[in-house]
């Protein structure tokens, strides 16, 4: 079976797949796919737009499963993600089987009419139990097949257009947000997600030295807090206590397994849990000096300071 994977690139409040960024998600789809004894072919919307001869082999393959991510699409310097014209004129010009999934399908935030199967959750763990149990499920992948997919789908980034240089491959450390329990900001999608799902450091560690040993040399950590991952108190406080010595843990283990990385940054941290926790979060800056590369940015998330929009929208922070 021909699967082609088309990559309409991921902008979540918690990911990034815009070149020269590469998601998690499409690396997950191709592990779920890899998984289930397939094999695949791999290009991006910007190749489709160019028409490349990877499109020759896009249109002559069995199954398209397109990976349509942009939940906050922005500006960006370079490409831009699958837009709703791009989505019908594919699903009118491919003949076969035509699947699609990520945050503009789960969230209904796009018009997939003409596609077989939309999957409304986790896309790889939708095409995975396709290509295994002939069946389109809805779910969430579990912990084990995150891990797992993870490093089954690695080799992807080799066929991206940006590979090896300047391609930065983002990798999740967790999923969700500690502010879950209020319903967090109004604009992000990543309260959504429920209680925050950590993966554990030696699962991250293992990740990143499989995309390494495949030629990666540019690391972004992705989550919706880097200083809540595996902070103490989820559940019953928005401004969890952060846990330093995971992180110092999570970050020195990467160093170690991709000792020849270029880049090494972060995204996401939490404004509030930084001024509720100074001790904890001075630690931690510490430590992000010590391990991440130059150029590394905190995004704090300060989308207002006019209380009544913050109010109104449940931000996290004020002046």
């Amino acid at each position: 079976m021909n699967i082609a994977i088309l990559d309409g690139y991921v902008d979540e409040p918690a990911c990034l797949g815009v070149p020269p960024y590469i998601s998690p998600l499409v690396r997950y789809v191709a592990g779920g796919v890899k998984d289930s004894n397939k094999d695949f072919t791999y290009l991006t919307i910007d190749e489709y737009r160019k028409n490349s001869d990877k499109v020759k082999q896009m249109m002559g393959s069995e199954v398209l499963i397109l990976v349509a991510g942009a939940a906050v699409p922005g500006k960006y310097l370079r490409g831009m993600p699958v837009s709703s014209k791009e989505i019908r004129e594919i699903s009118e010009k491919f003949d076969g089987l035509k699947i699609s999934g990520g945050a503009k399908a789960r969230f209904g935030l796009d018009n997939f009419e003409g596609f077989d199967y939309v999957a409304k959750k986790d896309l790889d763990a939708s095409v995975y139990d396709f290509f295994t149990e002939k069946v389109f499920s809805n779910r969430n992948r579990t912990i084990d097949e995150w891990n797992k997919w993870s490093v089954k789908g690695a080799e992807i980034v080799k066929y991206h257009p940006d590979f090896p240089q300047p391609l930065v491959a983002e990798v999740e450390t967790m999923r969700g947000c500690v502010r879950y329990f209020t319903g967090g900001c109004s604009f992000c999608i990543e309260p959504l997600h429920g209680k925050p799902l950590f993966r554990d450091v030696d699962d991250i560690v293992k990740e990143v030295k499989v995309l390494n040993s495949t030629g990666v040399v540019n690391f972004r950590l992705t989550q919706s807090c880097f200083f809540s991952y595996k902070a103490i108190g989820i559940g019953e406080t928005e401004t969890p206590t952060p846990n330093p010595d995971e992180i110092k843990k999570l970050l020195s283990g990467i160093k170690n397994a991709a000792p020849n990385l270029k880049v090494l940054h972060v995204d996401n941290a939490n404004p509030a849990v930084i001024s509720e926790h100074p001790v904890e979060s001075e630690k931690i800056m510490k430590i992000l000096v010590e391990y991440c590369t130059p150029g590394n940015v905190l995004a704090l998330g300060m989308e207002s300071a006019d209380p009544a929009v913050i109010r109104a929208n449940n931000l996290n922070a004020t002046p």
